[in-house]
């Protein structure tokens, strides 16, 4: 399997970045209103991204998956604090092999407990940073974790399963989600969630809207591939920034 290294942040997506974060404003965005929509998550969708890949970033892996599925204002959700946020599983399976079994559902394969133990690449898996209350975990679950505009993790990583409701807590701007795997350039097939959330009603004739990743897309409202390379770059600058912290 080929193993991809991350990609340095172009000029391009910079600009990219700041006008989809300007879009809204400009549009006069009014007060935000309950929406449910079928969203579908890609195996190899990881639950969060660090190109830093320190250890006060939750490392897991060898990050050679897609960018994680992300919720937030940018993309038409808005993320205040106090403000529910539910998932609920609709369709679908995965597997962490190319394209065999086992298939399991956002629950994971439940023949393969990961919690804090190391994976075929040496690494952790992402269940090592949930809190051990949830365990046991399993191959391929559902994990999310809250996160502020830095990309910086609020709380703890958490299990999203098949049906699972939180509220925003303080400082979280982001919501990010994928699977519990630590090699996912392999992973095959997709979840089918439905995500139901407050959302930014769009200005008139269109506009940002529905979460991304390389292929979590809004299932009856595809977004364009415009929205989904800006929702990308506003991701990778934020990442992009904590690395030049770190240097």
């Amino acid at each position: 399997m080929t193993r991809t290294q991350p990609r340095p942040l172009s000029v391009f997506a910079a600009r990219l970045a700041i006008a989809c974060l300007v879009w809204p404003l400009a549009a006069g965005v009014a007060q935000a209103a309950v929406r449910s929509a079928d969203y579908l998550v890609d195996a190899k969708t990881m639950p969060w991204k660090s190109n830093a890949q320190s250890d006060d970033y939750l490392p897991y892996g060898i990050y050679d998956g897609r960018f994680p599925g992300v919720l937030g204002r940018f993309n038409g959700f808005s993320l205040e604090e106090g403000a529910e946020v539910s998932f609920r599983h609709k369709s679908g399976k995965t597997s962490a092999f190319s394209n065999r079994e086992p298939y399991s559902g956002p629950l994971g394969d439940l023949d393969y407990v990961t919690d804090d133990n190391k994976g075929s690449t040496g690494k952790v898996f992402p269940s090592a940073h949930v809190d051990k209350t949830a365990y046991p975990l399993h191959l391929m679950a559902l994990l999310g974790l809250w996160a502020d505009d830095n990309i910086d993790p609020v709380g703890t990583p958490f299990l999203i399963g098949r049906v699972w409701t939180g509220t925003v807590p303080k400082g979280a701007k982001y919501l990010l989600f994928g699977f519990n795997d630590d090699l996912f350039d392999d992973n095959s097939g997709a979840l089918v969630m439905t995500i139901t959330a407050d959302r930014i009603p769009l200005p008139p004739g269109g506009g940002p809207g529905g979460p991304f990743a390389s292929t979590v897309v809004e299932v009856p409202e595809p977004g364009t591939w415009g929205q989904m390379a800006g929702g990308m770059a506003i991701l990778a600058l934020a990442l992009h920034r904590r690395r030049c912290k770190r240097s």
